[in-house]
């Protein structure tokens, strides 16, 4: 129920658009719009504002709720080369949908913006899919369980040689629904492997940002070691598990360096992790 005037006075200043269509899944309402940044620097905070009246005016309520959104950020960097970073992911609010569906894109818009190592600049933040719902869709991790060669069973490390498929079998509790559900998952032991670790397993709503591992002083870390590129903290951002997976990493040696990886999305947000020892039989 926003209202405004709105009128042309001239030919206007280059702009950068922001755009968006929301849809209410309990109403069946869906509102498109854009909306034009003058100022490139702004363009991150212009997209909150944008989105979040975009979810307020569509859903018209303040409170809890569960979403899902695709959004693509693109921009400009040093010499004038152009970049993109497109991401899906989910989210589950217990205080307010409308402020907690939106702050992805923006926030991860400003961070990308605010990189000091190039002329970084956004030029358009797109968000052509965000449905809300008002049901609190999510699952919790509660259980983390090991194939035997028999059955699945519950362990505090697992032994295994090189190239040796390890089964995993997370057990996970929905807040929307009756009972648990079993997500099944493999990492294969590298075969070069020569260091013990340990497997973390992380629901994305839980996962923190994934940066290169130069920020550890351990002789197998790869990539440079004088700070972060931009290359680098895209990929972060690529790599970022969406909030509805359930992520398993095979971490080995002190700096905990990620070996191999599995993952599998669901159809909510998953919180919550469990961790076990990893052993290399030689």
């Amino acid at each position: 129920r926003l209202a405004g005037i709105a009128g042309e006075l001239g030919v206007g200043p280059d702009t950068s658009p922001v755009s968006s269509t929301v849809t209410d899944l309990d109403t069946g309402r869906t509102r498109t719009g854009s909306s034009e940044a003058i100022m490139p620097e702004f363009l991150p905070f212009l997209a909150f504002s944008h989105l979040f009246q975009s979810v307020d005016v569509t859903i018209d309520r303040i409170g809890p709720g569960s979403a899902a959104l695709d959004y693509t950020i693109r921009g400009t960097r040093d010499g004038g080369a152009t970049w993109e970073l497109s991401r899906s992911t989910r989210v589950a609010s217990t205080f307010d949908i409308s402020f907690d569906s939106v702050a992805e894109p923006a926030f991860t818009a400003e961070l990308l913006q605010a990189f000091d190592g190039e002329e970084i600049e956004v030029t358009s933040i797109d968000v052509p899919r965000l449905e809300i719902e008002k049901a609190v869709e999510r699952y919790q991790i509660r259980a983390l369980r090991v194939w035997n060669g028999k059955r699945y069973v519950a362990a505090e490390v697992v032994r295994a040689k090189r190239g040796k498929l390890i089964r995993l079998r997370v057990v996970v509790k929905p807040a929307h629904l009756p009972g648990t559900r079993n997500v099944d998952l493999s990492l294969r032991v590298p075969a070069n492997a020569n260091r013990n670790g340990f497997i973390v397993v992380t629901g994305g709503g839980s996962a923190g940002l994934e940066l290169p591992c130069f920020f550890f002083e351990e002789e197998e870390c790869e990539g440079p070691t004088d700070g972060l590129t931009f290359d680098q903290l895209l990929a972060a951002f690529r790599n970022q598990p969406a909030a509805d997976a359930v992520v398993a990493r095979l971490r080995l040696g002190p700096a905990g360096t990620v070996r191999a990886q599995a993952t599998r999305r669901l159809d909510a947000v998953v919180g919550g992790g469990k961790l076990i020892g990893f052993q290399l039989v030689r």
